[in-house]
């Protein structure tokens, strides 16, 4: 399966089950959001719930509630009138997570994540966090710069220093779509 897919179907099967078992750790997700909320304590841009850990258990996670609308009405975001703002707020914070705090909610759909009536962005379900090294942020950072210098042969490299495609795959048949995408 490697040489067909470029990467071992095992390990990928190995950590969904990993990830599936974590989803349900509640002990786990309020550490996850003390964690965020720490990253993100005061933040202008961002809103995480506060924790409540005295009030948390195996089977329970008790946080603040969060009044905005989710991102599953897209239709009502847009009639906050802040979309672009919103958008911003959204990809400033994705790469905050990644490069500057290495641990990253990996499950950001839109029952996940709320658009605040004051312009915030909030996440909820911090179930499925990931954290990152400090050298895959490193070879993160050297994606973004190859995206904007459009050299996409050296960021489909990125893509296999990250473990994403196994050394030695044949990264010139990918180059032509990171350009169409980019």
């Amino acid at each position: 399966s490697e040489k067909q897919l470029g990467c071992n179907a095992q390990l990928i099967i190995d950590e969904f089950g990993e990830k599936l078992l974590e989803e349900l750790d509640y002990q786990q997700e309020m550490r996850n959001i003390c964690d965020f909320y720490r990253n993100f304590e005061g933040d202008p841009i961002v809103k995480i719930p506060k924790p409540y850990p005295e009030y948390c258990g195996a089977q329970v996670v008790t946080m603040e509630w969060i009044n905005g609308t989710r991102c599953t009405r897209p239709e009502l975001v847009q009639k906050m009138g802040h979309v672009d703002e919103f958008i911003r707020h959204g990809v400033v914070s994705g790469l905050r997570q990644l490069l500057e705090f290495g641990l990253f909610h990996a499950d950001p759909h839109a029952g996940n994540i709320f658009a605040l009536d004051d312009g915030k962005i909030a996440y909820v379900d911090f179930g499925n966090v990931a954290e990152i090294s400090e050298a895959n942020k490193e070879i993160l950072i050297d994606a973004v710069v190859h995206a904007v210098n459009e050299d996409y042969a050296e960021m489909a490299g990125d893509f296999m220093r990250l473990g994403f495609l196994a050394p030695g795959t044949d990264v010139r048949p990918i180059v032509p779509a990171l350009e169409k995408i980019w």
